[in-house]
């Protein structure tokens, strides 16, 4: 049997945005492997509600974890937190709470360009299929839209997007319908789960000049920042 699990360290913590929750990233080790989890705490109350394998291997396998603030009026959050290191970042929704656990979706960010456009893809620094080299994200931060901005080891920032996946085959949901059969309850179930994943990848990069010494565009649009005010 394997020996039990000892934390050896928190590597990133997060609070939420009425501090109602805290989220930590901690090493784990049982003499042979080294692990890295997730933990999800109502911390008033002592008590974990979410627990979570991420990445095993030597840590730091996960630099950073941030937890999204921004509340936009009539609209609900794509994702609720991100965790970021070692050539990934992973994007986590809220799915429902479960008998003694909460439960949270985690979805991988992919290093591909999210539109079809193949455009100057040497410019934009992806291949020609719209990937991007998959690097270490050293940090992220949420803008006041929403949007999620990382920087990576190369000097890049690269803006998230999220796109819903389409059912298999093509076809429209029919969530709204009773289904006639348990074969039928269970197509649909499946339908339904596979229609409200989420696919992230990248919507915009900006590159950093090193002969000029700032940043450059890579992309037709800039970031999005929050509008200065006017000045009386």
């Amino acid at each position: 049997a394997e020996a039990p699990f000892k934390m050896t360290g928190v590597q990133a913590v997060a609070f939420t945005e009425d501090g109602s929750m805290l989220l930590s990233v901690c090493n784990a080790y049982n003499g042979k492997i080294t692990k890295t989890t997730l933990h999800v705490w109502e911390w008033r109350l002592g008590k974990q509600i979410h627990c979570q394998d991420l990445r095993l291997g030597v840590p730091p396998q996960v630099y950073g974890v941030v937890w999204n603030n921004v509340e936009i009026p009539g609209e609900d959050k794509p994702v609720d937190f991100v965790t970021f290191g070692r050539k990934h970042v992973d994007f986590w929704k809220f799915k429902g709470k479960g008998a003694n656990t909460d439960n949270w979706r985690q979805g991988n960010g992919a290093f591909r360009l999210a539109t079809n456009e193949k455009k100057d893809t040497e410019a934009l620094g992806c291949d020609d299929k719209g990937y991007f080299l998959i690097q270490d994200v050293l940090c992220a931060q949420f803008l006041p839209s929403g949007t999620l901005v990382t920087g990576t080891a190369s000097g890049d920032l690269y803006q998230w997007t999220n796109r819903k996946r389409k059912p298999q085959g093509g076809g429209s949901s029919t969530s709204g319908a009773r289904p006639r059969s348990a074969s039928a309850a269970r197509s649909q179930a499946s339908a339904a789960e596979h229609e409200e994943s989420v696919d992230w990848r990248v919507k915009r990069r900006v590159r950093w000049n090193d002969s000029a010494g700032k940043l450059r565009r890579a992309h037709a649009h800039s970031l999005q920042a929050p509008e200065r005010p006017s000045r009386p």
